[in-house]
């Protein structure tokens, strides 16, 4: 039955891989499950053969199939059915068939929908585009490709978005009817209106429409782009509110362009967005694993977010767009929905209770109970489920995953019922019940309240609601429900008693005056009562939800109990009972309101009153106008605000009133009450020091008037507000400074208190401290408030000090001996005597001394006061009867101690006897016997048990007397009386067993003696007598005494195991016994030895004769007798030996006589030993002369060659000398010796040339090589000859080779000459390199860190010396003797490169370092600290390194890396760049910067504030500011000051703020306004001290052009010219003498009008009679308007007076050429170009530019062109000329 029948084509397929693949790539690409068959069938039979070509063909490269439905067409050609709904197409990576091996490598695959564009658009940027510029795996694309295929995405972005891929038939571009394919984010939409609002092709209708959508939606694209990176939770928050800004902007812009259609599908992208974050943050943490209070907060920002996205949208389709002006703009059809968000949240809301009910689970199991129910499995259904994946598709799984979770929550519900019941029955309940009995009873504050309680259920709702838990907890769940409805009756019964109580029986200022707590009325507590109750009621109300079940359980449907019905019941009532409470709330604030206005008439501000009155009574208090009620008014109004309300206009408007003028009150209030009661704010000796600032203050606040001598009232604001400063200044002033003294007084106090307690004897340091310290401050305040002035005040403290001094004082009196600082003594053995250290007499003094100086104290001390500062101010004290009587006991108690220290040194004195003798003498006298010893080891033992009981140290009052060293030294001496017995003992029993010893041994050897001689018979016959004698008589005696001191020994333990042996006395018996026998037998034995003596001699006879006739038969065969062969040295020192054998020959036979003598013998003769003596006496003189000659030689030749090799002439002289003499021998004697003489001396003597090439001075080791080697000296084994050991002899040995390789030896010689001066120069390398050090100087490191750093000086000698040295290194490579040096040289020559490398890397990257170093220190720049802070630690440890070691060669051999300090040098670069960055964005915000250098500009950002930093640099920022005017604080600039002091003041204070570009700005703008607004007033009224000097000239500039023009028309010059000259007489006239400021003023007015003289006398000249005749044209004329602007005219150019400040800057006086100059600079600008004066130095050319600008009020900068400006320099500046409108003048 069956197999299936197997589709066609299949089996076919099968066989064909390469089909295979094409089939299946393109099904999956493009079929779903339900068409795949279908369309297998027909791309399988391969109709068209497009298949076959594709795989066969050698030409065919694509495949392309396309769908549309079920209808699948195939095709070798690329092309787009705009009707299809998919395409896909396989190229061939190669041409040729294809192969198995090519797939699936060589074939790529790609799918077109919608369109090709938006297919490669994707392509681009989600897969090719990011991989190409990220540079992933490797690509290596050039970095130009990259940049065309990001411009290639851009157009293909910008042509989808406007068109979707498929253009339109009219080629318009219209965003109300694009596509919306391309737009898949906000970021899209957003991009879309920009490229509408630049686009050529758009209509300009659309271009402004889409311009007005884009500037409303373009702030969005920051932060939407920034929204998946780490954005503050807020901060997304207030996103979701700008968007809905944005959004609204958008939909009422441009006509309605913001199409409802793009308006929903941005909405839902942005959806996307929030969603999408959402997952983000969600994914960051583990929302099943992690804990609750890691999730928790995480799951609520989220809900938050989407929450708050879904209420937007929902106000702004339901709300804000739904009832649009026209249809155009309203929103059609029903408000947006946007599914996913709303899934989303859902889920989250989901996820949210699960994980809290499991929070709550876990806190109520127990660990133990957790694990055996598997709790922190309980979520395990959802691992590997995303929440916020809420498709259709994933609901499955999700609803399975919540299945499984019911079902596995199922035991846990269980278990928990049971905690629950527990909890709820132990704990909650209880508390329940005793919160509603003590509910709002004033007397059960600890108590817990009914809404605490109900806040503790509600942390259990989730778990309440699960359907198991409710039905195990029904009862408890009914007991919570009674709680609720009692605490909702008792809500209700005290809602009735409040509105009974508030609402009846009082009339309405009744109720607003009764006040209760914290100054606050009944009505507005009762307002607070009903807010505060409808919280709580809304803690019920969550309650009550939780006793309605949430859901079924896993048996089925769940029916709603009594409990959950009851839960239903209780939330209608309370929401019934917070209708009540805001009703109630409501009429208590419209009683508030109208007990208000009852009482407003009685507290209202008259703004037109004094501020306050002075009480004419005898207090003479000040009352102050601002009542106490409108501070009341002003809390309850804010208080209610805050609560919702809206207040009542005229209520409303005194609360404006009462916090306008709060702040003034309030001041005013605090100084009244200080002026009320400075009489006890004031301390009384302190009053004369603040005495100027009461009287200040004083006449500052009873007399409030205003510059012009008028009282200030409310409604004089301004007045009010510099009165209150005036008064906070003055009342600050004396304010701060009585705190500062009360604080002071505080301060003394307290160190005076602590003085109290502090002992004047043993703290006495701390009482210096203490009155020094007061001084100190006394001191401190002395530039304040002048020493007479603090004359009560230090008395009063002399006083208080005179009280602790004197209660010290008399109670050391009665302690002192006590109190004294302890004094440590000690009882020591010094000179064989006890005695104390310090000596007695020493201590006594020193005790005196104190004493003297603690009696004496009060007559020496000084206090604060000029009073103490004489003698006498406490002697009171010390001249007191309680003060002399003290004093005598003191001196009494004083001797009395003395007495009781010398009763201690008399107890101790005897133990100190062994110590004043010899132990080991007196031992060694003393001790003889046995019995002695005895004796001595007993008194050992009880001296020790008696000397342990000497105490470690005495305590006589003050006195700590130490016994310690006599302890140890009595100790010390019964150890040293034991060791001396001990050791005497031992030697004396050693000296006898030793000296017994030595007898036996002296006898032993004397018996064994065999005496050879009658002579040493006879002497052992007298020693052994003088034997026998010993051993009879003391040598018996000693044994016995010795055998008892040793047994004693033994038992004294003074013998150690390894003494017990030798001291053993048994060993002696048996030697002494021999001995004994031996004695006896002596003189038979020397008998015997006598007679073998004779026979011996006999026999020596015989045998020395013949040795002798041996000798000279051996001298006459072997004596020289000729020319010697071989070395003459050991000819001599033969003959020395048969001489010296000759004479022991001769002493041996003297010997055998002597002996035949003592026998009585006949005396023997030796006649053949006389023969040959004479013999040898003849040779040996002849071969004495050669010794004599060696010997000289030797002296000579072994002195070491470098000592002689400059001396060879005394080597001349020995040979000369010996020459002579060995002539003079070989005349007289003809043997060898002196023919060896005559050829040894000639062979020197031809040697003697060679040997002076062979000095070797200035040689290396290389040619004293080549010389060994020439000479073959032997350079190893023992016989090495070396440079160290090298002598005259060696020479003299190889003269033959001296001879022989003469020449030789004088090319070495030449060679070693020619490389000296290369050696040299390498010397001087080698010299500079130990000797040249870095030049350092030290340099003060800026910044918070400090420190110092050397730095590197004199660069150019440095850079000289090694140059220098590259050059010779250089210059030794041209000698021909340079291959030895190749190696060294080469060294150099890379070390020096190195070196320079470095020198030059180091000299940049420190002068880098220097101009960066205090930047960076003023915190500039905080994202580039990091990377300064590493070059910086790099440098100063290169620095460090160089400053440890200072050697210039040691620099060059440091190991680093190559690039160190290249990238050292790059990273300052990259700081500097930045530094640079920033100081351009700082110019470009305030163009006046670009004229001033970084050092300026980063010290006026760093220190904004600071007055004196902006005074500094002001004059280089504007023209005529020299200074400013500061308000008091420094937080308001109030006016401009010039050089000369003239002050301006500004038209509105500019605020000094940290933003000095900012205010700098405010500045120049103020300064401008300033200017203009006085010119104005100016021009109605002149008043020289009111108005600058440039207003004043400017205005008369003006009033000259328009009565000139108006005497031109009229013919009226004389008269002009008159009331000019009138005008000048009357400059003149000015009496300024004194004040520099005025004389500037009518300098500079008296230049201008002269010109104006002649400017009217050239145009009477000229018959000027029209005002277009150039006589006029051509002069400089001033018009101006109403608005205060100024246009000055010359001919035909026009130019805008700029109110740039000029101060009293110098008029030049007008010339002709002048006005030539000013004619062509401003006919030159009128064209647009610029002006260049020329002509010699000196002749005006810079100060003619400077007076036409400022005679245009124009900032003019002067800049001195050198040959260090370039063209960086020259665009900053013009960048700043134009920026700021200044002109720039060039020089030179």
């Amino acid at each position: 039955c069956g197999r299936p029948v197997e589709a066609p084509g299949r089996a076919a397929m099968a066989e064909d891989v390469r089909k295979e693949f094409v089939v299946s790539t393109v099904l999956d690409a493009v079929a779903t499950a339900g068409t795949r068959d279908e369309l297998f069938m027909q791309l399988a039979s391969d109709a068209s053969g497009a298949m076959r070509a594709f795989l066969d063909d050698q030409t065919t490269m694509v495949f392309q199939a396309t769908v549309s439905g079920n209808r699948l067409v195939s095709s070798n050609v690329v092309s787009f059915d705009t009707g299809s709904s998919c395409q896909v197409v396989l190229t061939k990576l190669k041409a040729g068939a294809l192969t198995e091996g090519d797939i699936p490598a060589n074939v790529a695959v790609s799918s077109m929908s919608h369109s090709p564009i938006s297919a490669l658009y994707n392509q681009l940027k989600r897969v090719y585009g990011p991989m190409m510029s990220e540079g992933k795996d490797g690509l290596g694309v050039d970095a130009k490709l990259v940049s065309l295929v990001a411009e290639l995405e851009a157009g293909l972005g910008n042509h989808l978005r406007l068109t979707g891929g498929v253009p339109s038939v009219s080629g318009a571009v219209d965003p109300a009817t694009a596509p919306l394919v391309g737009i898949v984010t906000p970021l899209d939409e957003i991009k879309m209106w920009s490229e509408v609002a630049f686009s050529d092709a758009a209509p300009a209708r659309v271009k402004a429409s889409a311009s007005a959508v884009y500037r409303a939606l373009e702030p969005l694209k920051s932060r939407l782009k920034n929204l998946h990176t780490n954005v503050n939770d807020e901060d997304v928050l207030d996103l979701v509110d700008a968007v809905s800004d944005c959004l609204d902007q958008a939909w009422n812009a441009g006509d309605g362009a913001f199409a409802q259609r793009r308006a929903a599908h941005f909405m839902r992208c942005v959806g996307v967005c929030f969603v999408g974050h959402a997952q983000d943050r969600l994914r960051k943490i583990h929302v099943w694993v992690d804990k609750w209070r890691s999730v928790e907060p995480v799951l609520r920002f989220t809900h938050r977010m989407l929450g708050k996205w879904e209420t937007v949208v929902h106000e702004l389709t339901a709300m804000l767009w739904a009832d649009g002006g026209s249809t155009q703009n309203a929103w059609l059809g029903a408000p947006f929905t946007d599914a996913t968000t709303t899934k989303a949240k859902a889920r989250i809301d989901e996820v949210f209770k699960m994980r809290e009910a499991q929070a709550e689970l876990t806190a109520l199991l127990t660990k133990e109970e957790r694990r055996s129910l598997t709790l922190a499995e309980v979520f395990a259904p959802f691992a590997g489920l995303d929440p916020l994946q809420v498709s259709t598709y994933v609901a499955p799984l999700w609803d399975a995953a919540l299945s499984d979770y019911d079902a596995r929550m199922f035991p846990v519900e269980t278990r928990i019922s049971e905690k629950l019941r527990e909890h709820f029955g132990a704990r909650l309940l209880p508390s329940l019940a005793m919160a509603l009995l003590n509910h709002e009873d004033p007397g059960a504050d600890a108590s817990p309240q009914p809404h605490q309680v109900f806040r503790e259920v509600m942390k259990y709702t989730e778990l309440l609601r699960r359907p198991a838990v409710a039905r195990a907890l029904d009862k408890e769940r009914a007991a919570v429900a009674d709680g609720l409805d009692k605490f909702l009756s008792d809500v209700k019964t005290w809602c009735d008693i409040r509105s009974a109580s508030l609402l009846m029986g009082q009339t309405h200022k009744e109720k607003g005056q009764k006040r209760t707590g914290r100054n606050t009325t009944e009505v507005i507590e009762g307002v607070v009562w009903c807010v505060q109750f409808l919280e709580r009621v809304a803690t019920a109300r969550s309650a009550a939800s939780a006793l309605v079940a949430r859901r079924a359980d896993a048996d089925g449907d769940f029916e709603a109990d009594a409990v959950d019905k009851r839960g239903t019941v209780l939330q209608q009532e309370i929401e019934e009972l917070c209708r009540e409470l805001l009703e109630l709330k409501n009429t208590l604030f419209v009683e508030w309101q109208e007990s208000i206005v009852e009482r407003l008439g009685d507290f209202k501000l008259d703004l037109g009153s004094k501020l306050m009155d002075l009480d004419a009574s005898a207090s003479g208090n000040v009352k102050l106008h601002y009542n106490s009620e409108l501070v009341s008014l002003l809390r309850e109004v804010r208080q209610l605000t805050a609560l919702g309300f809206t207040i009542r206009k005229d209520i409303a408007a005194e609360a404006e009133t009462a916090r306008k003028f709060y702040r003034h009150g309030m001041v005013l209030r605090q100084v009244a009450n200080f002026y009320n009661n400075i009489a006890s704010e004031m301390i009384f000796c302190q009053k004369p020091m603040m005495l100027d600032e009461a009287v200040r203050f004083e006449s500052v606040l009873t007399n409030p008037k205003d510059g012009l001598g008028q009282v200030i009232t409310w409604n004089n604001p301004t007045a009010l507000e510099t009165y209150i400063s005036k008064l906070q200044g003055v009342a600050g002033t004396l304010t701060d400074k009585n705190r500062r003294l009360r604080k002071w007084h505080r301060t003394l106090a307290e160190k005076v208190t602590h003085l109290f307690s502090n002992d004047l004897v043993r703290q006495k340091e701390a009482w210096k401290r203490g009155v020094k310290e007061i001084r100190t401050i006394f001191a401190t305040l002395e530039p304040e408030f002048r020493k007479e002035l603090q004359s009560a005040w230090r008395v009063h403290w002399d006083y208080q000090l005179y009280k602790a001094l004197e209660y010290q004082y008399h109670r050391g009196l009665e302690t002192l001996n006590d109190v004294l600082p302890t004094m440590n003594v000690s009882l020591v053995l010094k000179q064989k005597r006890l005695q104390f250290d310090p000596p007695l007499e020493e201590i006594r003094t020193n005790h005196y001394k104190q004493v003297k100086d603690f009696l004496n104290l009060p007559l020496a001390f000084k206090g604060v006061s000029d009073a103490s500062e004489k003698p006498g101010f406490f002697r009171g004290m010390v001249d007191s009867p309680a003060g002399a009587a003290g004093c005598a006991r003191v001196y009494e108690k004083t001797e009395a101690l003395f007495v009781k220290l010398a009763d201690e040194h008399k107890r101790y004195e005897n133990w100190v006897t062994l110590g004043t003798v010899d132990l080991e003498a007196f031992v060694e006298t003393r001790f003889q016997s046995s019995e002695d010893f005895e004796n001595g080891f007993a008194l050992v033992k009880t001296s020790s048990k008696q000397a342990e009981r000497i105490p470690a140290e005495v305590r006589v009052e003050c006195y700590v007397v130490s016994c310690a060293p006599l302890k140890s030294a009595v100790e010390k001496h019964i150890r040293a009386l034991q060791t001396a017995l001990s050791g005497c003992l031992t030697r004396k029993v050693t000296a006898q067993k030793e000296t017994m010893e030595t007898f036996l041994t002296t006898g032993k050897d004397l018996l064994a003696f065999n005496a050879q001689t009658i002579e040493e018979i006879g002497n052992t016959r007298v020693a052994a007598k003088k034997l026998q004698e010993e051993f009879g008589g003391r040598i018996t005696t000693m044994r016995k005494g010795a055998g008892d001191l040793a047994k004693l020994l033994k038992q004294s333990g003074g013998v150690s195991s390894n003494t017990g042996s030798w001291i053993d006395f048994s060993s002696l018996d048996s030697e002494w016994e021999n001995l004994s026998t031996k004695l006896g037998q002596l003189e038979t034995h020397l008998e015997a030895q006598k007679e073998n003596l004779k026979v011996q001699i006999v026999r020596k006879i015989d045998e020395f004769r013949g040795k002798a006739e041996a000798f000279r038969d051996r001298w006459l065969e072997f004596k020289p007798r000729s020319m010697p062969q071989g070395d003459p040295t050991l000819i001599i020192g033969k003959l020395e030996d048969d001489h010296r054998v000759l004479t022991e020959f001769r002493e041996e036979g003297d010997g055998i006589r002597r002996d035949c003598e003592h026998f009585s013998m006949q005396r023997p003769e030796f006649p053949v030993l006389d023969e040959v003596a004479e013999d040898i006496t003849q040779t040996r003189e002849a071969w004495s002369r050669l010794g004599e000659f060696l010997v000289e030689q030797k002296s000579l030749s072994q002195r070491d060659w470098i000592s002689i090799r400059g001396k060879l002439y005394e080597l001349d002289d020995f040979l000369a000398k010996w020459g002579d003499k060995a002539r003079s021998d070989s005349e007289t004697s003809k043997d060898g010796v002196a023919v060896l003489l005559m050829s040894t001396i000639e062979e020197y003597k031809k040697a003697m040339p060679a040997l002076k090439f062979c000095r070797g001075e200035g040689w290396e080791s290389t040619h004293w090589a080549q010389l060994f080697s020439l000479l073959q000296f032997p350079t190893k084994g023992p016989e090495a000859v070396t440079r160290e050991n090298l002598t005259l002899q060696h020479f003299l040995d190889k003269a033959d080779l001296l001879i022989d390789k003469m020449d030789d030896l004088k090319t070495l010689h030449s060679q070693a000459q020619g490389e000296v001066t290369l050696r040299e120069a390498l010397h001087q390398l080698k010299v500079w390199g130990l000797d040249r050090r870095f030049s350092l100087v030290t340099h003060a490191v800026s910044g918070k860190r400090g420190g110092t750093v050397s730095l590197i000086k004199e660069w150019k000698d440095l850079f000289t010396e090694v140059a220098d040295n590259q050059n010779l290194v250089s210059s030794l490579k041209d000698s021909s003797f340079f291959l030895p040096f190749k190696d060294e040289t080469e060294v150099w020559e890379s070390a020096l490169s190195t070196l320079a490398d470095r020198l030059t890397a180091m000299n940049a990257i420190q002068r880098k370092w220097l101009y960066l170093q205090p930047i960076f220190a003023r915190g500039a720049l905080p994202q580039e600290q990091p990377r300064f802070r590493r070059v910086d630690e790099d440098f100063q440890n290169v620095m460090a390194a160089i400053a440890g070691d200072s050697l210039v060669k040691s620099f060059a051999q440091t190991r680093m890396r190559p690039t160190h300090f290249t990238e050292m040098s790059a990273q300052l670069d990259l700081c500097q760049k930045a530094l640079a960055e920033y100081l351009e964005e700082k110019r470009s915000m305030l163009p006046r910067f670009y004229f001033i250098g970084d050092d300026d500009l980063l010290e006026i950002l760093g220190q904004a504030k600071n007055p004196e930093v902006i005074q500094a640099h002001l004059k280089k920022l504007f023209a005529g500011i020299h200074s400013v005017v500061f308000s008091e604080g420094a937080r308001h600039i109030t006016a401009m000051k010039s050089i000369a002091g003239e002050v301006v003041p500004l038209r509105e204070p500019v605020a000094v703020t940290e933003a000095v570009e900012v205010w700098l700005a405010d500045l120049s703008e103020s300064m401008t306004r300033t200017l203009s607004a006085m010119l104005v007033k100016c021009l109605a009224e002149k008043d020289y001290e009111k108005f600058p000097s440039q207003i004043l000239s400017l205005a008369d500039q003006v009033h000259f052009s328009k009565r000139c023009e108006v005497a031109i028309a009229r013919g009226a010059l004389p008269a002009l010219l008159s009331d000019l000259r009138d005008q000048l007489q009357e400059y003149t006239s000015f009496d300024v003498e004194g004040i520099r400021v005025m004389q500037l003023k009518i300098q500079s007015l008296v230049l201008d009008l002269i010109h104006s003289i002649d400017v009217v006398e050239q145009l009477q000249t000229e018959n000027c009679s029209e005002t277009t005749n150039w006589a006029w044209q051509r002069q400089l004329r001033y018009y101006d308007n109403p608005r205060g602007e100024v246009t000055v005219h010359m001919d035909n150019g026009r130019f805008s007076y700029s109110n740039e400040y000029q101060g009293n800057a110098p008029r030049l006086v007008y010339t002709p050429l002048t006005d030539k100059c000013y004619l062509t600079l401003t006919q030159g600008m009128h064209l647009g170009y610029g002006g260049n004066p020329y002509g010699p130095a000196g002749t005006g050319k810079t100060e003619s530019v400077k007076a036409l600008g400022q005679a245009l009020g124009r900032q003019v900068l002067v800049f001195n062109c050198d040959e260090e400006f370039d063209f960086k320099s020259m665009g900053r500046i013009f960048t700043g000329l134009l920026k700021c409108g200044a002109w720039g003048c060039f020089d030179e």
